[in-house]
């Protein structure tokens, strides 16, 4: 192989490895698509006439309002009565040509989908229960869902069904019948009171038009529970599906629920003694209806505080509630402090004797399943805290340990002359989000040191819930004609684009435009005060909430979002863009601890959760006894669900979660209690145990890879080894930290810094083995120019290095290009010796001077980046940790792995630069070489005749091998940057670019590109010089020849014409291949380039 073709010592790996990098960047795991191959039912399978045909999944009130639909000719379907059996006279009803059993009554007047029909099948469930009749055979929940047309009402009750019936599975129940569903049908029993002026009857006006219910049975009848000490058998359960918008239009609730409850209960029969159902309710859905119930209580109690004998006291119907268990898995709002002012034991307001009971009754009697607004609030901005938001300067001050957030200790205190400003969203026409947003300022006032008011840096703004502007009819025909849909998908886009932006119709995504353009403009304002720090959408519609981040997630990349209530869809591919890294405060998550969860799949958000849990509380747990004038007891006979009653501690701390890639991170403040998974962070499972073990291996595996690994590529596998290493024990001394309870160490959850943190970390030990080897590789550099170029013997001549530095002050030196300027001024005959010029340039490259130039450009380079920063329109990214010390260990990290970066660069620079001005001293001046060094090549390529080009061809290849020696040096800054960029990964955490860094990657990549070109250019120009003096030479060796037929030194110059063609090493490498192009390559081609890619679209 001739010295041409040999490798310059460029790694020549890197394009395997850039093009490796790229598919790893492209990469993505992809989701499994599911297609059921279900074939369609026909039209005649919809429904049945035998009753309403529903799946375990479906609405139950969609399934009944399409069974009314369907069979609507049959307008008195009721009195189709047939006699089903002579000996017994029960009697069913007939309709469609099909017999469906009413129930075993010899009551002709019982008909189908009526309080009677219902009240037979509780007395014959009953009887069958248990022998004796009077017993609680029948247990009885009444479920509280919204009743509306809407998307979100439909999605709600499809959610509480599966969640009910999933808790009901859990506790060892089936249905009686998996397809079909009852339902009682209240209007006609309301038309026919009407008719008949039936007074008794007409209270079933004020009830729903239907009720659907649906009968589940033991899975193993025999099956004892205990309650206290006495064996109770199972006992078949009666779910009620209850439309809650009917209780939020009245003001006394409670009146109606036992009103319902009177009057499907049977009663007394001369042959048969009555059933007593054992009740229970889960609801109210909203807080609204909660309120009310407490609010018709306290007026209740008022009145018979002062007159007793009235008689509302004693007929008032939540007597029959008496028994009744209240499970609140939905209401978040504390209605009880707001009771008469929030103090129930003020002057004005005092009740005795069994006014007083009948008042604290309700608060007995609702076991609250789900945190209230307060606490949820409080979690907020305790995690808002954490995550360097500036008011919470006085939370380290609080000295009420109820008030105090539980990992205070941990906070960023960042006192602060101006608060960061802080943006709250939510709906004006909604009791949750009103309640929600005032219970957010309370809690950023109590722990800021504003005694006054905060409007200045918290700003509220309202919308009306149903951005989309779907109305009722609009959501029942977008359910009905999906088909449709398709059909006006042909709409040309532009015309559609037109049409979206008009400010008319009802839906108002233009107010939200308007919104994110004025949010925009505070940002700017108050840039100096440190802009928007966090935006809070408070909403309870979520597709309202991801309309809201969708518009302004891109527009507020600094920003912390938060919000309430965890949901499946905030997880959906399609809506990750905008809720990545959403901060979620949540009663629970999507699954509760396996010991409650078991085989239960995970929910889709939260209130689907809390409904499970309350279902089991609801099974498993009653009042011990019942003594009216004190509060009993509630016992479970289940020990863990005991445990959760007993300790109080089933609302006391919300979870905190935060939207990572594919999952929910749990990041809560407190332990699970039971009742919850464990949170995501171990601070036990590593400690300094293992630290010490993994420290014990590392000579081993030290030893391994010394006497395994090939000599040729030991210094790569020692470099990657000892920052895989590193990051081990870092990862290891951090995870042994008291404040590791903050972190997720994942690379995958995307809410965790510490990936970050171990790349830059491994790129710090890469750069600093990447200066051990630029040291190395420039002594061997310089030790084989010696060889080749000086002749050992010869001594330097004259002492020319001691008189360059006695000629030249310290300043002489940080300035490259006044290199030996002055001394071709002076020196007309511009000639040099080739020992003093390269004495000098290594001179030049000494340690010291080097580092002046190299600090001198860092504090240039400094003082430009603190200028830029000075404006609004270039500001620093921000850190999204956790924690005073993550955001210290991430400082620390980034400063000095960026610190080494720009040392890294800036030397490469230099030594660039030194290198192409020394290339350009030798083209433009005349070098006396070593004379045993010339004559090697005048006698190799046969010049005698003309030494010049012998050494211009010395030249050339000092040129070559200096070239190429530096120009291996220019992939080390881009393997850091590289790094540097992929460390910046969405990925991994919320990582953004702003103007500011993409300025500054950009500006040190121009300073890498710019030397190596520069250098690439000079060693050019020095190649086409000499090609041009050998093209004269050889033209005039024609002429020579045909005189004295000189072929010897014809032969010579088309020699070296040919080889200096022909290099394609080092600098003349061609550009495709070319350092310059592979290194921009390395940061920009794979997963760093997908990054800043990302970045012009979301500015774009």
């Amino acid at each position: 192989m001739n010295e041409q073709n040999k490798p310059d010592g460029a790694p020549a790996q890197l394009p395997g490895y850039a093009i490796i990098a790229l598919i790893l960047g492209l990469f993505v795991f992809q989701d499994t698509f599911f297609e059921s191959s279900r074939p369609a039912m026909s039209e005649a399978e919809k429904s049945s006439s035998e009753d309403v045909r529903s799946r375990l999944w479906q609405d139950p009130f969609e399934a009944v309002t399409l069974h009314r639909k369907k069979f609507r000719q049959f307008p008195n379907e009721n009195n189709y009565k047939i006699t089903v059996s002579d000996d017994d006279g029960t009697y069913a009803y007939q309709l469609d040509q099909s017999i469906q059993r009413v129930c075993y009554s010899n009551d002709p007047d019982t008909r189908a989908h009526s309080i009677k029909e219902l009240r037979c099948q509780m007395q014959l469930n009953s009887e069958l229960a248990n022998e004796n009749a009077s017993a609680d055979g029948v247990h009885v929940l009444a479920v509280m869902v919204p009743g509306g047309p809407y998307a979100e009402d439909q999605e709600w009750r499809l959610r509480s069904r599966f969640a009910l019936i999933s808790g009901l599975s859990a506790a060892g129940y089936v249905p009686e019948e998996a397809e079909h569903i009852g339902f009682v049908d209240f209007s006609s029993a309301c038309k026919s009171a009407i008719d008949s002026s039936d007074h008794g009857a007409i209270k079933f006006c004020d009830n729903p038009a239907y009720m659907p219910y649906e009968w589940f049975k033991p899975l193993f009848p025999r099956t004892n529970g205990f309650v206290g000490d006495r064996r109770n058998p199972l006992k078949k359960i009666l779910v009620l599906w209850l439309d809650n918008d009917v209780f939020s239009r009245t003001d006394m609730p409670l009146n109606l629920l036992g009103r319902l409850i009177n009057g499907i209960t049977p009663g007394e029969d001369t042959e048969k003694p009555a059933v007593k159902p054992n009740f229970s309710i889960i609801g109210p859905q909203s807080s609204n209806v909660l309120k009310k119930m407490f609010n018709e209580l306290q007026k209740i109690a008022e009145i018979c505080s002062s007159a007793p004998e009235k008689n509302i006291c004693r007929n008032h119907n939540y007597h029959d509630l008496l028994t009744t268990l209240i499970f609140s898995p939905f209401a978040t709002k504390n209605v009880e402090v707001e009771i008469n002012g929030g103090d129930r034991n003020s002057a004005g307001f005092s009740l005795t004797g069994e006014a007083n009971y009948d008042f604290k009754w309700l608060k007995d009697r609702v076991i609250r399943t789900i945190s209230t607004n307060e606490r949820l609030a409080k979690t907020l901005v305790c995690e808002l805290a954490l995550r360097g938001v500036s008011f919470d300067s006085a939370m380290g001050g609080v000295e009420n340990a109820e008030n105090k957030c539980p990992l205070s200790v941990f906070s960023r205190s960042q006192v602060k002359e101006k608060k960061e400003h802080i943006v709250l969203i939510g709906e004006w026409d909604t009791v949750y989000s009103r309640s929600l947003t005032e219970s957010v300022k309370e809690q950023i006032k109590k722990y800021s040191d504003d005694q006054g008011s905060i409007d200045e840096w918290v700003h509220s703004f309202n919308y009306l819930r149903g951005i989309d502007g779907i109305s009722a009819e609009q959501a029942t025909s977008i359910q009905t004609n999906r088909k449709e849909d398709s059909q006006k998908a042909d709409l040309s886009r532009r015309q559609s684009l037109k049409q979206l932006r008009r400010p008319t119709g009802s839906n108002q995504y233009d107010y939200l435009r308007r919104l994110v353009e004025h949010l925009e403009y505070l940002e700017k304002t108050k840039a100096k005060e440190g802009g928007i720090k966090a935006i809070g959408v408070l909403g309870s519609d979520p597709y309202d909430k991801l309309l809201i981040l969708q518009a302004l997630h891109k527009r507020f990349p600094r920003a912390v979002f938060f919000t309430t209530d965890l949901d499946a869809r905030f997880l959906h591919p399609a809506e990750l863009p905008w809720t990545r890294n959403l901060v979620v405060a949540s009663s629970y998550g999507l699954k509760l601890h396996e010991t409650l969860q078991r085989d239960t799949m995970p929910f889709r958000d939260n209130y689907q959760t809390a409904l499970y849990l309350s279902t089991k509380l609801a099974i498993h747990c009653r009042l011990e006894s019942l003594v009216f004038s004190s509060y009993s007891s509630v016992k479970c006979n289940d020990k863990n669900l005991q445990k959760i009653i007993d300790s109080e501690k089933l609302v006391k701390q919300p979870r905190l979660f935060e939207i990572g890639n594919r999952t929910a991170v749990d990041l809560s403040h407190t332990p699970g209690h039971g009742i919850h998974p464990e949170p995501e962070y171990s601070s036990d499972n590593l400690g300094g145990i293992d630290l010490m073990l993994f420290i014990a291996f590392i000579p081993l595996i030290s030893f391994l890879l010394v006497n395994l690994t090939p000599k040729r590529s030991g210094p790569v596998v020692y470099l990657l080894a000892s920052g895989l290493i590193g990051v081990l024990i870092l990862y290891m001394i951090l995870q042994s930290r008291e404040d590791a309870v903050l972190h997720t160490f994942s690379f995958t959850n995307g809410t965790s810094t510490w990936p970050a943190n171990a790349i830059r970390f491994f790129a710090l030990i890469t750069a600093i083995g990447f200066f051990i080897f630029l040291i190395r590789q420039l002594n061997r550099s310089n030790q084989k120019i010696s060889e080749k170029f000086i002749c050992a013997a010869q001594p330097y001549k004259d002492g020319q290095q001691n008189k360059m530095s006695d000629d030249k002050n310290w300043l002489s030196f940080l300035c490259v290009d006044a290199w030996h300027n002055r001394e071709e001024k002076n020196n007309k005959s511009n000639a040099v010796y080739f020992i003093d010029l390269w004495n000098e340039y290594l001179k030049m490259r000494e340690a010291k001077y080097c580092v002046s130039r190299v600090v001198m450009t860092l504090l240039l380079y400094a003082g430009c980046i603190i200028i830029l920063n000075q404006t609004n329109f270039f500001e620093m990214p921000g850190i999204p940790a956790r924690g005073a010390a993550s955001h210290r260990v991430n400082e620390l990290i980034l400063s000095a792995v960026v610190l080494l970066y720009l040392v890294l660069i800036f030397t490469i620079a230099d030594i660039t630069h030194l290198s192409s001005h020394f290339i350009m001293l030798l083209r433009k001046n005349e070098v006396m070489w070593p004379r045993e060094v010339l004559d090697i090549y005048i006698n190799k390529y046969g010049v005698s005749q003309n030494e010049d080009l012998a050494k211009n061809k010395l030249k050339m290849d000092m040129i070559s091998r200096l070239a190429g020696d530096v120009n291996s040096f220019i992939y080390y800054p881009f393997m850091i940057l590289f790094l540097l960029i992929l460390s910046r990964s969405h990925y991994f955490d919320n990582w953004h670019y702003t103007p500011l860094l993409f300025m500054i990657i950009s500006f040190t990549a121009v300073i890498a590109l710019g030397s190596a070109i520069r250098l690439r250019k000079a060693a050019i120009n020095a190649r086409d010089d000499y090609l041009e003096k050998l093209n004269f030479c050889y033209w005039q060796s024609i002429a020579r020849d045909a005189q004295q037929k000189n072929d010897a030194m014809h032969h010579g110059i088309r020699l070296l014409t040919e080889e200096v063609k022909n290099l394609n090493t080092g600098p003349f490498q061609p550009i495709g291949r070319h350092p310059i192009v592979l290194s921009l390559l390395m940061p920009l081609g794979s997963v760093g380039g997908l990054y800043l890619i990302e970045y012009f679209l979301g500015a774009a």
